[in-house]
């Protein structure tokens, strides 16, 4: 679906973000990140996102099988269901540990 767009102006958009590194960040994030790819992302290998995952401090992942770039758009009830259960799995957590901080 991406790459069927104008790859002069996908090229464009590769070049802009090869500088970013946002490594440094991303160790420091206290709370759960979901990282989530489809497992026929042709704009994001599976290394790269192996390599996401790997500078997280609390990473929960899931590649979508069959999927492209775009999960949301091409299974988005599977999607809402992923992203709805893992805010409630965060929220449970966040709540559990403002009642121990506040013992």
């Amino acid at each position: 679906m991406l790459l069927a767009g104008d790859p002069v102006v996908h090229s464009w958009t590769w070049e802009a973000m090869v500088e970013l590194n946002y490594g440094l960040y991303l160790i420091r994030l206290p709370m759960p990140v979901m990282a989530l790819t489809g497992s026929e992302d042709r704009s994001v290998s599976l290394a790269a996102f192996q390599a996401l995952i790997d500078t997280l401090p609390h990473p929960k992942s899931l590649i979508f099988s069959g999927a492209g770039h775009l999960p949301p758009l091409e299974m988005p009830q599977l999607y809402a269901r992923v992203l709805d259960e893992f805010a409630a799995a965060a929220f449970k957590d966040t709540r559990k540990q403002q009642e121990r901080s506040l013992k």
